[in-house]
């Protein structure tokens, strides 16, 4: 049976394994796990984005919210692409700090 404290020393010696890699490779492992931090930044937050907008398809309060403001249409979209756009911009500083 898997617990949180397996599960997490499983993950921390993945963590030690990929930074012992990236060691080894210098700077060139630096730019690569930089890459694929962007990468998968990029694809986690875009898999948000599409579940808010989602969950906001469910809802009608985004629809209420834009006709109490005077906005017309589907909000759900404007407020997907703002939550991509905002986790996009976590990821490239994240990416970039590596």
């Amino acid at each position: 049976m898997i617990t949180i404290a397996t599960w997490t020393a499983d993950l921390q010696n993945f963590f030690n394994t990929v930074q012992e890699g990236v060691e080894s490779l210098g700077e060139l492992g630096r730019l690569l796990l930089a890459i694929g931090v962007f990468i998968i930044g990029k694809m986690v937050a875009k898999s948000l984005s599409k579940l808010a907008e989602k969950a906001l398809n469910r809802t009608q309060l985004d629809d209420k919210l834009a006709k109490i403001l005077g906005h017309s249409g589907a909000a759900e979209k404007a407020v997907s692409q703002f939550i991509y756009f905002l986790l996009l911009i976590f990821v490239v500083i994240v990416s970039l700090d590596v």
